[in-house]
């Protein structure tokens, strides 16, 4: 699935779309602030700095984010002073 398609799968109604893992390919400077990346539910692999699995929310606003090492793992963080715009999602209904 691409960006676009989960985009639009995030304006379904009663579709939780925060248990939908995407998977983000990332390349950043040398301070670690993203300067591109990509993603989706099924991705093609691509040649990339990092990888991460996040939510739709996290890939939409992916330049908004660096890289820190937290020991021998890498993490996600958002720059300073940014925010991350919200995606509205209807509440899914459960139905039995």
């Amino acid at each position: 699935m691409s960006l676009s398609e989960a985009a639009n799968l995030a304006e379904q109604p009663n579709i939780d779309t925060s248990i939908i893992p995407i998977y983000i390919f990332v390349n950043v400077d040398e301070n670690g602030f993203v300067i591109e990346g990509t993603g989706g539910t099924s991705p093609k692999p691509v040649d990339c700095d990092f990888f991460f699995v996040r939510d739709i929310q996290t890939l939409k606003n992916i330049l908004k984010f660096r890289v820190v090492m937290n020991g021998f793992k890498s993490d996600l963080v958002l720059k300073e002073g940014e925010t991350i715009q919200e995606i509205k999602t209807s509440e899914v209904v459960d139905e039995l």
